[in-house]
Parts: structure tokens; sequence; C-alpha cells
């Protein structure tokens, strides 16, 4: 598992831009905590995660997204995520839908089902986008 992330300021460092590539897990999940660190979020009003290039996330990644979004809430600011791939929007819904039904012992197999919809998700979007002729 890897995760690729860029970012870039922009209206004198008020929007940061952050684009995601790879997996968001709880292997990579620090290298987004690191770089959220290493970013000067001080003058910070607006982050716009982009994951176009994100093809897995898990409970932890989701977990580090509502986590920075809390902060920035807290702070008067906005968080906003665009470009997400099928599988990842899928778990962004199943993850707004828990908190009514609770049905998995734990993390691990919470995961395990995400990553289930997820595989099945990608092989069927890319099975669909090269089944035109």
């Amino acid at each position: 598992m890897h995760l690729k992330v860029k970012s870039k300021y922009e209206y004198d460092d008020q929007l940061l831009t952050i684009d995601l590539i790879g997996q968001l897990s709880s292997v990579t999940v620090e290298q987004f905590d690191q770089a959220l660190t290493e970013n000067k979020l001080t003058s910070v009003r607006f982050i716009v995660l982009n994951l176009k290039g994100l093809d897995y996330i898990s409970s932890a990644g989701f977990r580090a997204i509502f986590q920075i979004t809390k902060l920035m809430q807290a702070r008067g600011g906005e968080v906003k995520v665009a470009n997400r791939q099928p599988q990842v929007k899928k778990v962004f819904e199943i993850i707004q839908a828990l908190p009514t039904m609770q049905f998995f012992a734990d993390d691990v197999e919470m995961d395990a089902y995400l990553t289930k919809i997820q595989t099945e998700l990608q092989s069927s979007h890319s099975l669909s986008t090269h089944d035109v002729i």
C-alpha cells in the first residue's frame, strides 16, 4: 500500500488543495497526518481534498478526513472533498449510514467489508469502461 500527498496553496494561503493518490488506510494514514502537520494551517480557511487519484480508503482513512474536518470547523474553516472514485464514494455513503446501524464487530471487520465493496466496484467500473466498442 502506498499514498502520495501533494499540497498546493492559493489565495494568500487561505485555500489548501491536497491531492491524495494511492490508498488511505491504517498503513498510510500517518503520511496523511504528517502532510497536514507539515502544512501551515494557521491561515488556511478552506481545504479541498482531491481524491481523484485515491483508489482505496479504509475506516482509518475516513477517520483522518473526519478529524481534519472537525478541526477546521472548530476554527471556522471548511473541508470539501472532490473527485471521489466510485468505490471511495461508496465508502463515504456506507460510513455516513453507520450511526443508525452499527453492525461491525470491530475495525478489522468493517475494513474487510469496505475492501470487498471497493474491489467489486473497481472491477465493475473498469469492465464497463473497457466494454465500449
